[in-house]
């Protein structure tokens, strides 16, 4: 599932608006200075679970904000648990969903982290399982 705006993020625009974001959030930027680290990249920010949590929460917010493939209003809960397995998927090697908008979402998230967890979908996963038994 390749999405060709996944580098959204990586717009200066957008960049300076993420980073800005997450020095004034309170608990991330606490959360990182607690561990000693002065900025948030990755993978030093994995030092504070609660800072990577909080950066990769507001990153998905952030493209809430834009409208990059918003979730319908009452599904906004859905935004939660997409938060919790794009954090628990970014030491995996592989994510597998048939959510096409947490997808796309996902792709651009783990772009601008560089994180490099595919995501694939369950038809791509199995053609890539498939493709390396021949091999």
């Amino acid at each position: 599932m390749s999405n060709p705006n996944s580098s959204i993020l990586l717009q200066e625009e957008h960049s300076s608006s993420l980073k800005l974001k997450f020095y004034l959030d309170h608990l991330a930027a606490m959360s990182v200075r607690q561990v000693g680290l002065r900025d948030f990249k990755y993978p030093e920010i994995l030092k504070s679970h609660t800072a990577f949590e909080r950066c990769i929460e507001i990153t998905f917010c952030y493209l809430e904000s834009i409208r990059y493939r918003p979730e319908a209003v009452k599904k906004s809960r859905s935004r939660m648990h997409d938060v919790s397995h794009a954090i628990y998927a970014s030491i995996s090697d592989i994510l597998v969903t048939d959510d096409d908008r947490f997808s796309m979402k996902l792709q651009a998230v783990y772009k601008y982290w560089g994180i490099e967890t595919e995501v694939l979908s369950t038809d791509s996963f199995i053609s890539k399982v498939k493709l390396s038994e021949t091999a």
